[in-house]
């Protein structure tokens, strides 16, 4: 009883099922610790839901499809679809015992999806718990399908929808009072035709008879919507495609019938008081004919003239088409070649815009309003081609030229006598719309109040920051509303996203600093590596202009002690020769510098002659890129330090300096020149091998090689010994007694050494007895080959003994020598 009082308190409304395709994206900004999420699309008692998914980087992605069909109302008042809430609920996945609970909430109208059908939209709402508003914000996009057009309101699927409907009562009783209007009126038309002719009144009780029984049943249904009921539950999906286009063409034919009744009796002057027969001189057989299937209808001849109503006559046998069409109708055969004709409307005079009250539209967003067009008389147009304009008059009552390309207004004939205006509104304020039929303005003026709605991602600009942009440091992303002269400003509730993508692929989210009525936003960035980033600002996920924004990021002055060093040079270096090491250069947070231009310098200090403090400086190739090649020469042999200068700081290595090759020209006799030796002994004379700086040359492989050449009265032996520690013996050695000059050379050319030829004087030993020479003087050899002296006896003999060393030279007895002479006869 319930349903059927609301189905008559909205007697006269439309409904059209709808169904809903609606793709969950993902949502984004969740709060920390949200695990898993899942989305519930509610509308009435009908719901669906996405599977759970879990959370990551505080992102939330199904890409999942949904579907509801749902049914939309169209109010007769307004001939527009009225709103549809629903609901997406976003649950999160808990742990046991508590398993779920509501995260947030958002309400989506479906009305704005309805009225684009077969369009898929994408929208970003944000979340709210209550009145709260939270951060996050969820990604759809939704497609309406219309799928039957004309729903009996018994058949809506949701009691609740259909309940929905209650709001209008005062509109179901406003037009009980125009029907009460209408039928006082055709009361007193009735009184007037009852003068002359007789009329039957029945009475008439809704119902139907049942074929079973042939008994009657009252009810506010007729029998085909009973069977219908009944046969909803047991039909195949072809049968009730079937039974639905019978009854559609039923409906229109009882429309049809309806419509030409009326017209019959809205030909009737209400003001007079004979009838249409009276007055047009018609007999009542005219009328009478039951047998004839056009009784309903009226004779043209009755029409013609009277400039009333557009519909379907019943021609005389002979008439002319000038007649009528100086009545205004456009006369002729209908498509079926039937005897009736169809009368249609003139040219059209005016409109019906299909709302009341003014309406409430956005800055910037296209507004579309179907205009039914109506000729002098207010019949409405059926057919197109009529010249339609729109004219816009904005808030400071300037009428906006038609040449404008954003604010012209578009209209669109669908050739049944409807025409769609397409605009858009670039100011807010309160706009007036007029509408321009064949030439002549309409008696109609629609307001509209246009006011901003939220901020898109095409009302902002991101300002280019200035550089320069070095590693480590911090930069101000300006997010600026492009027209603030307007009057536009951020609410504070935008979903914005920054984020910094860095030339290792790192993402980063960057808070923004947004206040209510503020006209920018601050994001601030800090930059963690060298090299090109990527800077984006979305707005409901999409990117404003010119994002994302290309940044270079330089590294920070150069640090020593973050600097790459490589080289033998940092630790060894050889006496006379050039070392060199590579400084790689890098900021103190380890970023490679890719630019020269540092001033570096190099300072030696040798630690062997720490007395002298002697130091000097390298020379520093800057190659331009970052990079730097030290190089230095030492001639000191030893432990030195290299320090790399930078502004005052240094950086101090300690090394070992080698000494170069040895040199003939640099080597050094140690000791006397002149050495004096008893023959037959060694002698040396010492010589250290030196590099041409004067470092002592130890012994090593290459080394130099020494030779002795030897100029004396006889032969001398010499050899060379190197040793380890860079110092070289020359070992001479003589048999004979005399002055001997040893030349010592090395080399390729034999460069004989420094102070070189040496003096060697060699002397005799002492005398030895088998070695010296005795001669005999007064006595003679027995014979030439005998070893026996003969002598006289009586005669002095002298014996003479010439000392002799072991080598035969000649020498001294020395003291305390004695020479023993012993004869035996």
């Amino acid at each position: 009883m319930v349903l059927g009082g609301v189905l008559r308190s909205v007697a006269g409304w439309k409904a059209d099922k709808y169904q809903f395709e609606v793709t969950i994206h993902s949502a984004y900004n969740l709060l920390p610790g949200t695990k898993a999420l899942q989305v519930v699309w509610k509308r009435g008692t009908k719901q669906t839901s996405t599977k759970p998914v879990r959370a990551q980087r505080g992102e939330a992605l199904w890409d999942e499809n949904l579907s509801l069909v749902c049914t939309m109302f169209v109010n007769p008042k307004t001939s527009t679809y009225e709103p549809k809430p629903a609901v997406f609920v976003v649950k999160e996945m808990l742990d046991a015992p508590l398993k779920e609970r509501v995260y947030a909430e958002a309400v989506v109208d479906l009305l704005e999806f309805a009225m684009q059908p077969g369009r898929t939209i994408k929208r970003t709402l944000p979340l709210a718990i209550g009145k709260k508003t939270l951060p996050t914000h969820i990604i759809f996009s939704v497609k309406a399908t219309p799928l039957r057009e004309g729903v009996a309101l018994s058949e809506v699927s949701s009691n609740v929808s259909i309940a929905d409907l209650m709001e209008v009562e005062d509109l179901a009783e406003e037009r009980d009072d125009e029907t009460r209007t209408f039928e006082q009126h055709a009361a007193r038309r009735e009184q007037t035709q009852t003068t002359s002719k007789s009329k039957t009144i029945n009475t008439t009780t809704q119902g139907y008879v049942d074929q079973t029984t042939s008994e009657f049943k009252e009810t506010t249904r007729n029998r085909e919507q009973v069977v219908k009921q009944a046969m909803d539950s047991t039909m195949t999906g072809e049968q009730k495609i079937a039974f639905a286009a019978l009854e559609a063409r039923r409906e229109n034919a009882s429309a049809m019938e309806k419509g030409v009744l009326a017209l019959r009796d809205s030909l009737v002057d209400p003001l007079t008081d004979f009838t249409v027969t009276e007055k047009h001189g018609l007999d009542d057989d005219e009328f009478a004919d039951d047998d004839d299937d056009s009784g309903d209808l009226v004779p043209i001849s009755v029409v013609a003239n009277t400039g009333r109503q557009a519909g379907r006559y019943l021609p005389p046998v002979l008439y002319d088409d000038d007649v009528y069409a100086k009545a205004g109708f456009a006369v002729g055969l209908n498509e079926r070649r039937d005897p009736l004709l169809d009368v249609t409307s003139g040219l059209a005079f005016d409109g019906h815009l299909g709302v009341t009250g003014p309406t409430r539209i956005l800055v910037g967003r296209v507004c579309k309003i179907n205009v039914r067009a109506a000729d002098h008389f207010g019949n409405p147009r059926s057919v197109g081609g009529d010249s339609v304009f729109g004219v816009l008059t904005s808030p400071d009552g300037v009428d906006v030229d038609d040449h404008d390309e954003l604010t012209h207004v578009d209209v669109t004939d669908h050739g049944d006598g409807t025409y769609g205006l397409e605009f858009t509104c670039t100011s807010q304020g309160v706009w007036l719309l007029r509408l321009k039929f064949n030439n002549r303005f309409s008696n109609q003026t629609h307001e509209m109040i246009v006011s901003y709605g939220p901020l898109v991602h095409t009302d902002l600009v991101v300002q280019p920051p200035v550089g320069p942009f070095l590693c480590g440091g911090y930069t101000d992303v300006l997010v600026r509303v492009k027209h603030p002269e307007g009057g536009r400003v951020m609410s504070g509730a935008e979903a914005f996203s920054v984020r910094m993508v860095s030339p290792s692929a790192m993402s980063m989210s960057v808070p923004l600093e947004l206040e209510p009525g503020a006209t920018t936003a601050i994001a601030t960035v800090c930059w963690p590596e060298v090299g090109e980033h990527s800077v984006s600002v979305t707005l409901d996920g999409a990117l404003l202009p010119k994002c994302p924004i290309a940044v270079t990021v330089l590294p920070e002055d150069i640090c020593l002690a973050a600097c790459q060093i490589q080289g033998a040079g940092t630790n060894r270096a050889v006496a006379g020769e050039r070392s060199s090491f590579v400084v790689e250069a890098h900021d103190a947070r380890g970023n490679r510098l890719t630019k020269g231009g540092a001033p570096l310098g190099v300072v030696l200090r040798s630690l062997a002659d720490q007395a002298s403090g002697a130091t000097s400086r390298g020379q520093i190739l800057d190659y331009g890129n970052g990079a730097y090649e030290a190089s230095y020469t030492l001639r000191i042999a030893g432990p030195f330090e290299v320090a790399l200068v930078l502004a005052g700081e240094e950086l101090v290595m300690k090394g070992t300096c080698e000494p170069g090759a040895a040199v003939v020209t640099g080597c050094v006799l140690l000791g006397d020149a002149v050495l004096d030796l008893e023959v037959g002994t060694k002698g040396r004379f010492a010589v250290e091998r030196r590099d041409a700086y004067g470092n002592r040359a130890p012994s090593r492989q290459g080394q130099l090689q020494l030779r002795c050449a030897v100029d004396g009265p006889g032969n001398a032996e010499t050899h060379v010994v190197d040793g380890a520690d860079g110092r070289s013996d020359v070992v001479a050695s003589a048999e004979a007694a005399g002055r001997y000059f040893l030349t010592v050379m090395g080399g390729d050319d034999q460069t004989p050494v420094p102070g070189s030829p040496f003096e060697l004087v060699c002397y005799p030993g002492s005398a030895h007895a088998n070695k010296s020479v005795t001669s005999v003087y007064g006595a003679s050899l027995a014979s030439p080959d005998s070893d026996v002296l003969t002598a006289v006896a009586g005669d002095e003999i002298t014996i003479t003994v010439a000392p002799r060393d072991f080598f035969g030279n000649q020498t001294v007895f020395g003291p305390g020598a004695r020479v023993v002479v012993t004869a035996v006869g």
